[in-house]
């Protein structure tokens, strides 16, 4: 059992304040809680917590969340230890005290919080989590999992709880994230302890039946991947890496750890592996674009037409997905397609250069060279510094015999570092 402490001055504070009709109910209360073996010394108490901080216990946890949510945690800290002295069972003050200290590293702290909350609390299954996930950063593996086990008889919820994000293996916080359900963290969190413990075979069992229920749940696949690793099983490790660079290109660990593996993902691997995860989730939108753009990249622009049709489907305010059509349709010199996609994205982005510049390149190609201009002077006006705008914009001018307009912009291009430009800029201009 932990111990709580709270000076001589809130007993005496208690006694003072409470009627006299009730005094006997405040003695018993004291007592009771001597009975459950929670210590009052004031001589150990941290000098903060004796602060006097003028207001009410709640205005004083509004005080401390203000500081909290601008992560100043320091003051934070000074706040919800005072509300914590005025109402020494305030579960909301502990809940974002622990949450503090967990911010300022001070993992005794947090822990001995949690334990208070619990203790009162013990089906407060988010702090209950909460205790796990701190259990498993200060390497307290069994009882992180007990703790994770007993999450299984309480109801499952959905809350914007913050915890901190890990890997196996890392030495600190990876990131900070927020549940939508618990069932998917309860069950990576279990796999990370097992993976700490050296029973493999439990962590991959656990991080499989998990990703059954959420199969593209970046964090399941990174620390399962990490697992498979760990196992030697480096074929395995790369499938997972490359499944969640497929759905998000830009997870750097995810492209670190693939790189680490030696083994090369082809355009063909990852069309099979964008196929599986579609076959299981045919609406699962980032898959869908994102095969899509592989197709476009592999020069399937019929396959990259019907992806981009059925995400349009899904997401028709999307305008990302209108333009991309769009280019896929100029692809096909299908311009009249290409056009009303075009058109049709920048109803919804009005301010989108690209769409601006690629209507240029679909007007470029009907040889409609005034249109085209007029479209890439407005993608500058949005980008000044796209290079192959002013490059685009000097072509439909040498169209037009516009020269000294055109070799304008391909001087600003030659400056922005593009060598096509310098070329032609030395071919049209600087010829005597």
């Amino acid at each position: 059992m932990w111990k709580v402490y709270f000076s001589s001055v809130t007993k005496a504070r208690l006694f003072r304040k409470t009627m006299p009709g009730i005094q006997a109910v405040a003695f018993f209360l004291l007592i009771l809680v001597h009975f459950c073996r929670f210590e009052l010394k004031a001589q150990d108490l941290p000098d903060e917590l004796y602060e006097e901080l003028p207001g009410s216990a709640y205005r004083l946890l509004d005080q401390g969340l203000s500081h909290f949510e601008s992560n100043r945690f320091d003051e934070a800290l000074r706040f919800f230890n005072a509300s914590i002295r005025k109402k020494p069972f305030y579960i909301e003050a502990y809940k974002y005290r622990a949450r503090t200290r967990e911010n300022l590293n001070d993992l005794d702290g947090a822990l001995t919080d949690y334990n208070i909350i619990l203790h009162f609390e013990p089906d407060l299954s988010e702090i209950l989590f909460s205790r796990a996930v701190l259990r498993y950063r200060m390497k307290q593996y069994e009882v992180a999992l007990q703790d994770l086990e007993a999450l299984k008889n309480k109801p499952g919820f959905a809350t914007n709880t913050v915890y901190f994000k890990t890997s196996p293996g890392y030495e600190g916080i990876t990131g900070v994230g927020t549940l939508n359900t618990m069932t998917s963290e309860i069950h990576n969190y279990k796999a990370l302890c097992l993976i700490e413990l050296n029973r493999y075979k439990e962590a991959e069992d656990v991080l499989n039946d998990a990703l059954l229920n959420d199969g593209e749940n970046a964090d399941l696949l990174l620390n399962r991947g990490i697992l498979y690793e760990k196992m030697n099983r480096k074929e395995d490790a790369a499938a997972d890496y490359a499944r969640i660079l497929l759905i998000y290109p830009m997870h750097e660990k995810a492209s670190i750890y693939l790189s680490r593996t030696g083994i090369e993902v082809n355009n063909n691997d990852k069309l099979v592996l964008f196929n599986s995860i579609l076959e299981n989730n045919p609406e699962f939108i980032e898959a869908l674009s994102q095969r899509a753009a592989l197709h476009f990249s592999m020069k399937d622009y019929n396959k990259a037409l019907k992806d981009y049709t059925d995400a349009i489907r899904l997401q028709p305010l999307n305008a990302e997905f209108w333009l991309s059509r769009g280019i896929t349709h100029l692809k096909l010199k299908n311009y009249s397609l290409a056009l009303s996609d075009v058109n049709k994205a920048l109803t919804i982005c009005p301010d989108c250069e690209k769409a601006y510049f690629n209507r240029g390149n679909i007007r470029h190609q009907q040889r409609d060279y005034t249109k085209a201009i007029e479209d890439y002077n407005l993608a500058i006006f949005y980008d000044k510094e796209y290079t192959q705008a002013y490059y685009n914009r000097a072509m439909a001018r040498l169209n037009l015999k516009q020269k000294a307009e055109a070799c304008s912009d391909l001087q600003i291009a030659a400056g922005q570092g593009m060598r096509e430009a310098s070329w032609m800029l030395r071919k049209h201009c600087l010829q005597p």
